[in-house]
């Protein structure tokens, strides 16, 4: 992902560097698309330039599928973070509960599924962050509210009709941490309009071929492959233009008389009928 405004924000799959596709930028949004492999745990890789932000400190927030999962604070002096999973609460004993972030299949239904309206629907298949700068920042005295996490992995097929959409956001197995501080802040620009965005549409590769954003090879047909041709139709031609054709692939590459004339013999060999 491009450098917008001073803040870069990379999407990594099992630790690897997401390939990105068909970029846009429009004022403060950039949009690429991204490949989803089925069960990969994702992250992300978030870097601010202070001089080019104009705050010392920056909200973000990140949704998936139209969810809110996670926001974070970047204080003074904080101008990179990495975000591979979210908080989902805190359990009895007093310790933060996280989950991994991971692409899961997305299943059709022709009849139940999860029923969404047409504005829900159109976040389905989209990670997005937006970050917002900050005027001051402080320790917070409370804990995260506990998340309530709706998978999208079976929706009714009539809420996508029309879009391309292959995968969703799951969380992956439960882990814990110790108490770690909480920080809350005063945004500077208003949650309508963060200082930028970055979204990623995620589909599978299938479907970023059928819509040409992963270009297939182009097949090369070299002097070998155009030999064999040559060879497969030559029946077809007088022996004498054969042997005429052998004498000139020969001055260009020397060495290959012997062998095709041996290939022509071979052949006038199996033309003739068997006593």
């Amino acid at each position: 992902m491009p450098t917008l405004k001073g803040v870069t924000c990379d999407l990594y799959v099992d630790d690897s560097r997401a390939e990105e596709y068909g970029m846009t930028v429009h004022d403060n949004v950039c949009t690429v698309w991204v490949a989803a492999i089925e069960n990969k745990e994702y992250g992300f890789e978030i870097e601010v330039d202070p001089k080019q932000t104009g705050a010392d400190a920056h909200m973000l927030s990140f949704w998936a599928d139209g969810q809110e999962l996670t926001g974070n604070i970047m204080g003074e002096g904080d101008n990179t973070i990495s975000v591979h999973e979210v908080c989902i609460g805190v359990n009895d004993c007093g310790s933060q509960v996280w989950r991994p972030l991971k692409f899961g299949k997305l299943e059709t239904e022709e009849e139940g599924g999860l029923e969404l309206d047409e504005d829900a629907a159109k976040h389905v298949g989209i990670l997005e962050w937006s970050i917002c700068r900050c005027e001051r920042v402080w320790d917070s005295d409370t804990q995260p509210e506990p998340l309530y996490f709706e998978s999208k992995n079976s929706i009714n097929e009539k809420s996508v009709k029309g879009r391309a959409v292959s995968h969703c956001t799951e969380l992956g197995d439960s882990f814990v941490v110790p108490n770690q501080p909480w920080l809350e802040a005063e945004p500077r620009d208003p949650d309508e309009t963060p200082f930028v965005r970055f979204r990623f549409k995620y589909v599978s590769i299938d479907l970023l071929n059928m819509q040409g954003f992963i270009q297939r090879p182009e097949v090369s047909f070299g002097p070998l492959w155009r030999e064999v041709v040559s060879l497969r139709f030559a029946p077809l031609v007088s022996r004498k233009t054969q042997e005429r054709n052998i004498e000139n692939r020969s001055r260009r590459r020397p060495g290959t008389r012997r062998k095709l004339l041996g290939e022509l013999a071979e052949q006038e060999k199996k033309k003739k009928p068997r006593a």
